[in-house]
């Protein structure tokens, strides 16, 4: 045994192990044992004096709360070994936990954390740089109002905050940060305002604007499914059955959860005949993409695919309404104007708005029992009589 002079406290050492134990006084009077993790005599005095004065700032301050003792932890090590105790700073946090998810989360929720990932990083700037404890509700909260004022949807800055929180309890988890800062975050209410559809006419015009075949049967699929960008980007050839009653069957990503979300449109004729064509001329197998050089790629940011698609829109001639508020004018007509498109042209038809509905926001979790037969009848019927594109 070592006595620590000026110190309650000793270290020692014991058969089975090379490195010393710290005895000292803890907060509640009684001595408690801690490895010292070290062999080195003058560095196990250190942290037996580091312990000792950790316990009785406890003490003093009527026990410790956690952010506190992770506080304290940090000055121990540096004090006695001189480096920090090794937290990554956030933007490595944030890469890592992307890296990870790349493993088992499918290509659009992994696109969306990407996007909340990237603006967030972009928000704190240099202050990304710093430990991830370095952050706080206050830089969290800022972030919902930049986000706010850019004229971001409500919905989608309530996304983001859904995916800082996920991100943040699993360093909490890891204890690298003491409480999750976006837990006591406020976020806007209200639901995002509904795209602007296109006509018939602005379809063709984009379609004759587009720079090869794989924009064009984007295009297709999103007139004629009501597909969100996402989805459409993400979806193989195993989705599709192109025989005597085409359809496309997916698990939408907004909606898909727990095996939920699952969708089934019948394909119109003239998708149908693109798809083929396509197809064909890509060799594709059932597990390929049916949009290869979109997969993996950015929806949002300036680079992105929705971006590009705003471009095409400004090319073919049409206004895509930004509005004139927030910095950053979020245009009213966007790829997802072909939801609204589809269910406004279907309404002008006569289809009944149950119809519509089941078209563009039935779910189930069961793939297989997603319409009864009647209810497809319908569908099938609704989306046979949608106008052919040209092109």
């Amino acid at each position: 045994m070592v006595i620590v002079q000026g110190h309650m406290g000793w270290i020692y050492k014991q058969p089975e192990s090379d490195n010393y134990f710290a005895k000292f006084k803890g907060p509640d009077g009684r001595y408690k044992r801690r490895t010292t993790g070290t062999s080195d005599k003058a560095m196990a005095k250190k942290v037996m004096i580091e312990l000792e004065r950790i316990a009785l700032k406890a003490k003093r301050n009527d026990g410790l709360i956690a952010s506190t003792l992770i506080k304290y932890a940090q000055e121990a090590s540096e004090l006695v070994t001189g480096q920090s105790l090794g937290i990554p700073s956030t933007k490595e946090f944030f890469e890592g936990f992307l890296k990870a998810k790349e493993v088992n989360k499918k290509e659009g929720t992994l696109r969306s954390y990407k996007t909340t990932v990237g603006k967030f990083l972009a928000h704190l700037g240099k202050a990304a740089n710093q430990p991830i404890d370095k952050v706080k509700p206050d830089h969290i909260q800022a972030f919902v109002k930049a986000r706010a004022a850019d004229g971001t949807s409500p919905a989608t800055i309530r996304q983001s905050i859904v995916v800082l929180r996920m991100i943040f309890k699993k360093a909490q988890k890891q204890q690298l940060c003491a409480v999750n800062p976006a837990d006591t975050v406020e976020t806007p209410e209200g639901e995002s305002k509904a795209k602007v559809p296109f006509t018939v006419p602005e379809v063709n015009k984009i379609l004759k604007a587009c720079k090869d075949e794989e924009w064009r049967t984007l295009i297709h699929l999103g007139f004629y499914t009501g597909g969100r960008i996402g989805d459409c980007l993400d979806l193989r050839w195993e989705a599709f059955d192109l025989g005597a009653e085409p359809s496309v069957t997916f698990q939408q990503k907004k909606t898909g959860k727990n095996r939920k979300g699952w969708v089934k449109i019948a394909i119109h004729r003239t998708l149908k005949d693109r798809l083929e064509e396509w197809r064909l001329l890509k060799k594709a197998k059932a597990t390929d993409y049916v949009l290869p050089s979109f997969a993996g790629k950015d929806l949002g940011g300036r680079a992105g695919v929705s971006t590009q698609f705003i471009e095409i829109m400004e090319k073919a001639g049409i206004d895509p309404q930004r509005s004139t508020t927030g910095k950053s004018r979020q245009p009213q007509k966007s790829f997802h104007s072909f939801r609204t498109t589809l269910v406004s042209t279907m309404q002008s038809m006569g289809v009944a708005k149950d119809v519509r509905m089941q078209i563009v926001g039935h779910t189930s979790a069961d793939v297989h029992n997603i319409y009864s037969q009647g209810e497809w009848n319908n569908v099938r019927a609704a989306i046979d009589e949608l106008p052919e594109l040209a092109g």
